[in-house]
């Protein structure tokens, strides 16, 4: 097992850490290709969550400011069910949101010591890590039974644990920035885990570029070039921030010359200009690229106008949760946008999303639920991997709707309530007993 600094001596199947196995039965599952393992571990993380006495402990849920405030912003949806017309379609998102009101209660009202924390995390890495070999053995596997390079990029590699690429790397990020942390806090004491997790980051650094998510790899790059400037600037590790960083540039060149299709995703986007009755296909980072084709951004540029003409009309409350969906594409036909109509587009943006659903009202609490709160909460405590999740998680929001996917909902979640549950000043103490040790 892997050795923690600060870990608790105590009977590892005692009552005490039933939930605490639950809550890792439930991080193993996020990567099971099948939907109803995820929900399996949910129900029995609920059970272990009554059994442990921790239902009767609801009125915690008020000391937790990041739990509580995710299950305002629930219950301000399922208040928008009295004004959207589309009842069907509302109560389908209430249900697919649900994650948003259950994890705020049995996390928000939970005890999870710091030790179990990371361990939860670290096992969390690990999977990860595991996940990004698999995924990359079966794109080189695949890509040798069929000469098509394709296999080894973007979507493909999350195929078998049915994660979409900027899904899976955004979860890839997350991995990177829980191992940089947990060594650079002395969290892992084992040289050989050591190792492994330095092994890790190098891997995961890869997976995510083969990934071709932009928005991951542009926060990737910035993650560790902050990273190391810091140990250069701060604690004046001049050569190792050297070497670090030259290791990055060679990374990146090398990874341009052998894996050419991830930089057709970049050029890809240089252009800007759109026109809503284009016919042409989008480009795709396996095929050739035209500027008469829709792109990610310019198809983006094009959604955005129309979810803003649907908040001009809707400034306040929006058009309620079940409406949203038919209000974009009421909006495509009045400017014959063919392609966002054919592929049923949404706004790829989440603000954007939240604004036409519920309004400048809706769009206040939602930004202080996920961004504000989380932050205040992090800079206070001086959290710095809940400050790395949130700002990460705000960067990801601009270009996707992150919580209509049950991979992105679960995942934000489960680690801002996970990651806020730290006390200030708890870091110190476990760096200050693993330098005694």
């Amino acid at each position: 097992m892997v050795s923690l600094a600060g870990e608790e001596k105590k009977n590892f199947f005692n009552s005490a850490n039933l939930f605490f196995l639950s809550v890792c039965l439930f991080v193993i599952t996020l990567y099971s290709p099948v939907s109803q393992f995820n929900n399996v571990a949910i129900m029995l993380m609920g059970a272990a969550w009554i059994y442990s006495g921790h239902v009767k402990k609801i009125g915690n849920l008020w000391s937790d400011q990041i739990a509580l405030g995710l299950m305002i912003y629930y219950l301000l949806q399922a208040i928008s069910m009295f004004y959207t017309k589309n009842k069907t379609v509302g109560g389908m998102w209430l249900e697919y949101r649900s994650p948003l009101a259950y994890l705020s209660l049995i996390l928000g009202t939970c005890h999870l010591s710091a030790a179990q924390r990371r361990k939860v995390l670290l096992l969390y890495a690990f999977l990860t890590a595991a996940a990004a070999v698999i995924g990359l053995v079966f794109g080189i596997v695949m890509y040798s039974r069929s000469g098509d390079s394709g296999y080894i990029y973007n979507d493909n590699l999350g195929t078998l644990f049915d994660k979409q690429a900027v899904y899976f790397a955004m979860y890839v990020n997350f991995a990177v920035m829980i191992f940089v942390y947990f060594l650079h806090q002395g969290f892992i004491r084992s040289k050989a885990f050591k190792n492994l997790a330095v092994l890790s980051i190098i891997i995961l650094a890869g997976v995510n570029y083969l990934l071709a998510s932009r928005t991951s790899m542009l926060i990737l790059v910035v993650f560790l070039v902050g990273y190391i400037l810091y140990i250069i600037l701060k604690q004046k590790r001049f050569l190792t921030g050297a070497i670090l960083l030259l290791g990055i540039l060679i990374m990146g060149v090398l990874s341009t010359k052998m894996f050419p299709k991830t930089t057709n995703r970049f050029v890809s986007v240089t252009n800007s200009k759109f026109e809503y009755k284009n016919l042409h296909p989008v480009d795709h980072f396996n095929g050739e690229t035209s500027r008469e084709n829709w792109n990610s951004l310019n198809t983006r540029l094009a959604i955005w106008n129309c979810a803003g003409e649907v908040i001009r009309r809707n400034p306040l409350f929006g058009v309620g949760i079940g409406d949203v969906g038919d209000n974009l594409i009421e909006e495509y036909r009045k400017n014959d946008f063919y392609f966002g109509i054919r592929y049923n587009l949404n706004a790829h943006n989440q603000y954007l999303d939240v604004g036409m659903g519920f309004g400048l009202l809706g769009f206040v609490i939602f930004l202080g639920a996920l961004i504000v709160v989380p932050l205040v909460t992090a800079f206070a405590r001086k959290n710095y991997l809940l400050i790395f999740f949130v700002s990460s998680m705000a960067v990801y929001l601009v270009t996707e709707v992150m919580l209509n996917r049950n991979q992105g909902i679960t995942f934000i979640a489960f680690f801002l309530i996970l990651l806020g549950k730290g006390d200030k000043g708890e870091d110190a103490d476990i760096q200050s007993y693993s330098a005694g040790a």
